[in-house]
């Protein structure tokens, strides 16, 4: 399976359109060898753990604690799991529901994002977006990472306005100063890319909305620059010297560390090519791999 096919009609399009624009695919596709509905019935009905699970009402962040119980073999350091009457009763008050690391729980999901990373060197994180019909799910907001908006279920709208700043980085904070850009429904089948920094939310229709969201990490040119810098550069001791108890009053000559680190920073290879290296995913068999050297060393 080509992921890139599967999230769009065109992905030489997609690719043209990638950190730029957001792109809507209305073919619709079957998602079922990804994700269904039953599927996250089951993974719901079977306990998930408190941290994978957030609860929305009105685009804010509700108070969840009665949804939860202790596992079945107690103790005060076990983590609680939700149960499906708590959910099926939040979810019936008109609040969403957020299941995150859907990889953990579903091998379809986690074939795919597999497969999404072995094709673009990119890793991602699966969030399942549950919506009761006419409510909605996040206040309006925007993402660091790029994000893929898969309808499994119901439809969903959605108004996406432009970035206030392009290319937003984790430490950004931002307020909405732009007009929308986009105003669409997402019914089951279809795909919508949404570069990050683009500003979006959305509104469950007639019928409730459940969509899987695939974030795909951003491995921005300047952090994987600094990050490679601050390791050669932390090998070095002149750099890491202490400053003197009055650096203001220090009149040494520091050019010559400027110097270094100039040097260094010619030395660090393309981004592109260390994040690719540092995105490979295991190789398939890669247990069996480990268990046979494992005795082989036995």
């Amino acid at each position: 399976m080509d992921p890139l096919k599967t999230l769009a009609d065109d992905p030489d399009l997609l690719m043209e359109y990638w950190d730029e624009k957001p792109l809507l695919t209305t073919v619709t596709r079957d998602f079922s060898d990804i994700l269904d509905l039953k599927e996250i019935e089951s993974m719901l009905s079977r306990g998930v753990p408190e941290r994978s699970l957030r609860v929305f009402e009105d685009g804010s962040a509700a108070e969840r604690g009665g949804i939860f119980h202790p596992r079945e073999r107690g103790g005060r350091t076990r983590e609680r799991v939700a149960t499906a009457s708590g959910l099926a009763e939040v979810l019936s008050s008109g609040c969403t529901v957020l299941l995150e690391e859907v990889q953990t729980f579903s091998p379809g999901v986690a074939r795919f994002a597999d497969e999404f990373t072995r094709a673009t060197g990119f890793e991602t994180y699966c969030v399942v977006f549950i919506t009761p019909p006419g409510h909605s799910g996040v206040k309006l907001h925007y993402d660091v990472d790029s994000v893929f908006l898969l309808q499994l279920h119901g439809s969903k709208s959605w108004r996406l306005h432009a970035p206030t700043a392009p290319y937003p980085l984790r430490q950004t904070v931002l307020e909405c100063t732009t007009e929308p850009v986009l105003e669409t429904d997402l019914d089951e089948g279809e795909c919508l890319y949404i570069p990050r920094g683009y500003w979006h939310a959305g509104t469950a229709r007639g019928s409730a909305s459940v969509h899987l969201s695939i974030g795909v990490r951003t491995r921005a040119w300047l952090p994987e620059v600094l990050r490679e810098l601050e390791r050669r550069a932390g090998a070095d001791p002149e750099l890491r010297r202490s400053l003197t108890p009055h650096p203001a009053q220090d009149d040494r000559d520091d050019s010559h560390l400027f110097d270094r680190l100039t040097a260094l920073v010619r030395e660090i290879p393309s981004p592109r090519a260390t994040a690719r290296q540092l995105s490979r995913p295991a190789p398939h068999g890669w247990l069996g791999a480990a268990i046979g050297e494992r005795r082989a060393a036995a």
